[in-house]
Order: C-alpha cells, then sequence, then structure tokens
C-alpha cells in the first residue's frame, strides 16, 4: 500500500514533500496546463487511482497547517501555499479522470 511505503522508517515523524510544478500551453484549449510531480519522503505519489487521494488529502491539510500556523516569510508563506494549490489541482485532476 501506498501509504506505508511513504513512512520514513527511520524517522516516522520526518515528512520530507517535493513539489515540481509545470505550466504548458495547451493550444487546444487555449489556456495554460498545469502539472505537478509530487514525492512525499522520497516516494512519487501520483494521481492514478482514487487510493492516493488520502495521501494528497493529508498533505493539502499538512500545507495549509504550516501556512496558518507558523511564522513565515512572505516568500516561504508563496510557496507553501503554492504547494497547497500544487497538491489540489492533482488531486481534481485525479477525480476528473
Amino acid at each position: 500500500m501506498l501509504q506505508k511505503e511513504c513512512i520514513n522508517n527511520e524517522n516516522p515523524n520526518k515528512i520530507e514533500l517535493l513539489i515540481k510544478r509545470q505550466t504548458v500551453n495547451d493550444e487546444e484549449l487555449n489556456k495554460p496546463s498545469i502539472y505537478s510531480i509530487l514525492k512525499l519522503n522520497g516516494c512519487d505519489i501520483t494521481p492514478e487511482n482514487d487510493s492516493n487521494l488520502v495521501i494528497y488529502t493529508y498533505m493539502a491539510k499538512f500545507t495549509k497547517k504550516i501556512a496558518e500556523t507558523l511564522k513565515l516569510s512572505k516568500a516561504q508563506q508563496y510557496y507553501t501555499n503554492l504547494a497547497n494549490k500544487s497538491i489540489d489541482e492533482e488531486a481534481r485532476r485525479c477525480l476528473d479522470v
């Protein structure tokens, strides 16, 4: 199960979230398409099926909580909110498939 694969066995409380976001101009739709690659503790998280939505929900709540509770610089707030938005967009793309 993917959720178990994402746990850091050496330090279960450690969370490393990596997001790579790319915007591509879609000429057919005449609008940009945004794609994100998400990794949680080095494990690729892809929206291939509904079972991954649990992880997306967790990551979205986690990044939202960070943005709301920690004293972050403007840049840190921007990137935390961008991470949250990328997670939300990928989850919605999974639901639309």
